[in-house]
């Protein structure tokens, strides 16, 4: 008799765990974001407006970084024009991101602290009103940048690619 209320304690243990995400939602109103807003600095709120719209950036602005990143660093190209309203930006995240961003925990660390992202950004970059204590070093070049070299006359490893000559070679044939 007493295994069966072991086993029964148990399960119900077992199903109140299994179950929980869903009426903890259902307890808190089925609230769907529930992380941290950013604080928008003046400069900000006078803009009006972002690079992109502002769902797109909620969602997607590390992917236009990166696509920064490389317009600027491989390609030199250094105006960014917004698919969302058509203007044209200075690629720069020290002087088009955080010219209005700028306060870098408020803004950046309240979203990211929340979803448990760490940022790199500022390992590089210099934060607005920040001491600046550079973690740069040759190894995290090579983390951060992948392509780049500490020698700057070493062969870029993807110069002289098998694959690519032997897909040319055929195509040309």
């Amino acid at each position: 008799m007493q295994s069966k209320i072991k086993v029964f304690i148990g399960l119900g243990l077992f199903l109140g765990l299994i179950t929980f995400p869903v009426w903890n939602n259902l307890l808190r109103g089925g609230k769907k974001n529930m992380l941290a807003k950013p604080q928008l600095t003046t400069e900000a709120k006078q803009a009006g407006q972002c690079v992109e719209d502002k769902d797109y950036m909620r969602k997607s602005h590390m992917i236009l970084l990166n696509r920064w990143r490389d317009m600027l660093v491989r390609k030199n190209i250094r105006e960014y024009k917004s698919k969302a309203h058509g203007k044209t930006y200075r690629i720069s995240l020290t002087k088009t991101c955080l010219g209005c961003h700028s306060n870098t925990k408020d803004f950046c660390g309240a979203c990211h602290k929340a979803a448990a992202v760490q940022t790199y950004c500022f390992d590089c970059h210099i934060a607005p009103n920040a001491k600046y204590k550079s973690k740069f070093t040759k190894k995290n070049l090579m983390r951060y940048h992948p392509r780049m070299h500490p020698d700057p006359h070493a062969k870029d490893p993807h110069e002289g690619d098998s694959r690519k000559e032997s897909s040319q070679k055929k195509g040309g044939q």
